[in-house]
């Protein structure tokens, strides 16, 4: 009965394995911060402090985005735009395969749903009840507070309100009026604000980005308008961005955060700068970069950067962009299936063997690190020029250089008979044979101040110059053991 028992706990715990692993790792859908004016504020899932928000910054599920007086923002979650008003304030509280989920807690907000996927409900969560979106189209949400009702307005597309007791379908172009506390709903046309106005003119056509790439890419609206779609051999559609100087390279306008729970994060400088550095791969064709977007995968994988650490897990020592099927290896925690995920649109299936973590470090470290002239990967065609390899901007002054210090004088050789407490025996045998009479190689000490405050030593005595007397070679005839005399009844 025991044994039995064993056994059924240990194939409980195999069986609980897979789903503890899974739920260490990291969201693999976020949104981006794409517009900011005024003060906006961001808030991490963390429940960290409130700080100023950042074009394309990474927004997961949890986080909590709010606006200021005379502010406006805007979130981007693939096909699901969020701007917000002055004075408003959203929390993400749901962001996955399963659905989008926005609470407003006060304010207003447009919510703008270019597609829509059956299955992953796009819902608005107010104080009133909750919004089901059931068509694409541009909703108006407003929660002021202080006993005004709730607005849902579809200016365009259809969506439900779902409230305690019933639920009422908004068409187009109408307007429902519900109160928190009475939970009385009041029907009014649809009218636009200049909220709304600025909302519809902030909207971009994206519709060769929507066939190259993912319509759950955030920042995808961006690249049209930014850029020129090619197809190129070997890569199929490839992306070039315009308004780039000469000598551009990836990953090189832009600067590294701290972002929980991944890690170091790249926040490019451009207004563009999100799909094509956390999604896809670039490549050098015909002497300019290209983003390629990769397989389109219906659902595509966030990653921090897309690049190689020089230094190991930190960018101080410099990086190098990923190559089109160069495998991704994070850095972070991470299960197998989610490193599958990440690299399934970029690495064909019949080149991954095995998506083993360790396979992965041993593959792309040495594809990177075989030459230093600065291609991405040694074996793959159409790879970088010498320029790829960024180094991070010089924060602080080098160390300096300290000059060579001369070698020591070898030992003085020393015969037997010069050392004190010999006798005559010793007299004219010459040096020992083996005393290595080679002088010391020439040492460059660092400075003490160059040195990392843990790695600092006191300074050592000078040891002294006289052999040890372990490899001295035994001289003359060994000394006859005297013998053991014989007492009483012990004798033979």
């Amino acid at each position: 009965m025991g044994a039995r028992y064993v056994g059924y706990l240990i194939a409980l715990l195999l069986g609980a394995a897979p789903a503890a692993a899974w739920a260490d790792d990291p969201p693999e859908r976020v949104g981006r911060i794409a517009y900011v004016e005024g003060g906006v504020l961001l808030q991490g899932a963390a429940n960290e402090a409130w700080a100023p928000a950042v074009p394309n910054y990474p927004v997961a599920a949890g986080a909590s985005v709010a606006t200021q007086a005379g502010a406006r923002g805007e979130v981007q979650f693939g096909a699901v735009t969020l701007r917000l008003d002055n004075d408003t304030r959203v929390m993400i509280a749901r962001l996955d395969d399963a659905a989008i989920a926005l609470q407003l807690q006060q304010g207003v907000a447009n919510v703008r749903v270019s597609y829509l996927t059956s299955g992953q409900p796009v819902l608005i969560g107010t104080p009133a009840g909750q919004v089901e979106v059931l068509a694409p189209g541009m909703y108006h949400v407003e929660a002021m507070g202080f006993g005004a009702p709730v607005r849902i307005v579809a200016l365009d597309g259809f969506a439900r309100v779902n409230l305690p007791r019933t639920s009422i379908t908004v068409r187009p172009g109408e307007a429902v009026d519900v109160r928190a506390e009475t939970q009385n709903v009041y029907s009014a046309p649809a009218m636009k604000t200049m909220f709304d106005d600025w909302a519809q003119q902030r909207d971009q056509e994206a519709a060769q980005a929507a066939r190259y790439a993912s319509t759950d890419m955030p920042g995808y609206q961006d690249l049209d308008a930014a850029g020129i779609w090619q197809e190129v051999p070997d890569y199929g559609a490839v992306w070039y961005p315009r308004a780039v100087p000469a000598g551009w390279a990836p990953y090189s306008q832009g600067r590294w955060a701290w972002v929980a729970p991944w890690g170091w994060t790249w926040i490019d400088d451009q207004p563009w700068g999100f799909a094509p550095f956390h999604y896809g791969r670039w490549v050098h064709v015909h002497d300019r970069w290209a983003w390629w977007p990769g397989y389109r995968q219906a659902r595509p994988v966030y990653a921090p950067a897309l690049v190689l650490f020089h230094d190991g897990s930190r960018p101080r020592g410099g990086w190098t962009p990923l190559g089109p099927r160069q495998a991704y290896q994070p850095h972070y925690r991470a299960s197998p299936d989610h490193v599958q995920r990440l690299n399934v649109n970029v690495v064909p299936r019949h080149e991954r063997p095995d998506f083993d973590r360790r396979d992965f470090d041993r593959r792309d470290r040495s594809d990177n690190f075989r030459r230093r002239d600065g291609a991405i990967g040694a074996t793959l065609p159409r790879q970088a020029p010498p320029q790829v390899l960024l180094q991070p901007p010089a924060t602080s002054v080098p160390a300096p250089q300290a000059a060579p210090v001369a070698p020591r004088a070898a030992p003085p050789v020393m015969r037997r008979d010069d050392r004190p407490g010999r006798d005559e025996r010793w007299r004219d045998r010459g040096p020992r044979e083996n005393v290595r009479n080679v002088p010391a190689p020439a040492v460059t000490p660092v400075p003490a101040a160059a040195q990392p405050p843990h790695e600092r030593q006191s300074p050592r005595p000078e040891q002294s110059a006289r052999p040890d007397r372990a490899e001295r070679p035994q001289q003359g005839p060994p000394r006859e053991r005297p013998q053991q005399r014989c007492r009483g009844d012990n004798c033979n």
